[in-house]
């Protein structure tokens, strides 16, 4: 069986990030192609001076594209995981991380008094209707969107990778850069291993067998890549053992 090779699809910084955490779980050099799929382009936002509410936001893009527009220092912040918290915090914010996904997010942002504003900074494509959900549960909840994920074609390295049949590692972190991957993959390729952060990003993919890591966060989603190259579950090179 030939050595697998890992394929990115997330931003560039993401996406190196994410290998050097895998290749250091792992304790050796693994072979990476990086193709992002999604360009992320912030959106200008006119957010009220006054906002005296609580921030929200579902991904690090929110908060890097709001925070290059409007100060945040000082204003807090409800984070969906850890990462995100972090990033509120170096641009000054007070952040808290609800350590998980959508779901987790909206229970912590539920704690709070119905009359505080909760303000969801989104992307242009997002699930979830998050600031409709807390509505629902009587809250003040609004949204605004600061960010565009516009759709990018694999590169062709990453084409040929996944054509010529050697055996890949394919990790999906959202539901939409799950569809824009299964939609130019187009049929199921066997030498394709998906490792999905989520139920709802494996549905998406819809095609073949899908591991889900354990727990929507990056964290896991090494983990399962690592355990992959520590495995001979992966499929062998068409015409080689």
């Amino acid at each position: 069986m030939g050595e697998p090779t890992l394929l990115l699809t997330r931003p560039h910084s993401d996406s190196e990030r994410f290998a050097a955490a895998c290749r250091e779980e792992l304790g050796r050099p693994i072979p990476v192609v990086i193709s992002p799929i999604l360009d992320i382009r912030p959106l200008p936002v006119d957010l009220d001076p006054s906002f005296g509410g609580t921030l929200i936001f579902t991904s690090e893009n929110g908060v890097t594209s709001l925070a290059g527009q409007v100060d945040l220092s000082g204003r807090p912040a409800f984070c969906v995981g850890d990462r995100t918290a972090r990033a509120a915090e170096a641009a000054g914010m007070v952040a808290r991380s609800a350590g998980g996904d959508v779901e987790a997010l909206l229970a912590l942002a539920a704690e709070g008094r119905p009359d505080e504003p909760l303000l969801h900074v989104r992307g242009v494509h997002a699930k979830g209707d998050l600031a409709e959900r807390l509505e629902a549960l009587g809250f003040n909840a609004s949204e605004v969107v600061a960010y565009d994920q516009q759709a990018r074609p694999l590169t062709d390295e990453a084409r040929d990778l996944i054509r010529n049949g050697d055996p890949v590692v394919l990790p999906l972190f959202s539901p939409r850069s799950a569809t824009l991957v299964r939609d130019q993959v187009g049929s199921v390729k066997e030498n394709l291993t998906i490792v999905a952060i989520s139920p709802a990003v494996a549905s998406v993919w819809r095609q073949g067998d899908v591991l889900v890591a354990k727990a929507p966060e990056a964290a896991a989603m090494v983990e399962e890549v690592v355990r992959l190259f520590r495995t001979t579950r992966l499929v062998a090179p068409k015409g080689g053992g």
